[in-house]
């Protein structure tokens, strides 16, 4: 949804140093909402960008429950899946 190239086309775009293509989570996130939303703050980026990293810490977790010797608990599945879709909730609507 957010391609780096354009991305890198966008007027006023700065290479990120910490990251290999030049593209950050938080520049994707904030194409990708100004492109559903239209124009949109830096305490909404914000909020989306925490958002992504629990559903991400939450994944994590998720699959090293799925590599241990017992089944995930269902209630941190259901958990992991509402966390996603408040954080593509927070980007795209």
């Amino acid at each position: 949804g957010a391609p780096n190239a354009e991305i890198m086309s966008q007027t006023g775009f700065v290479r990120a140093k910490t990251s290999n293509d030049g593209v950050t989570r938080k520049m994707r996130i904030r194409y990708l909402m100004e492109k559903h939303r239209g124009c949109v703050s830096d305490s909404s980026v914000e909020v989306a960008e925490k958002a992504a990293d629990l559903v991400a810490a939450i994944d994590n977790k998720l699959m090293a429950a799925a590599h241990a010797r017992s089944a995930p608990v269902r209630q941190e599945v259901g958990d992991a899946l509402a966390a996603a879709e408040i954080a593509l909730r927070n980007v795209l609507l």
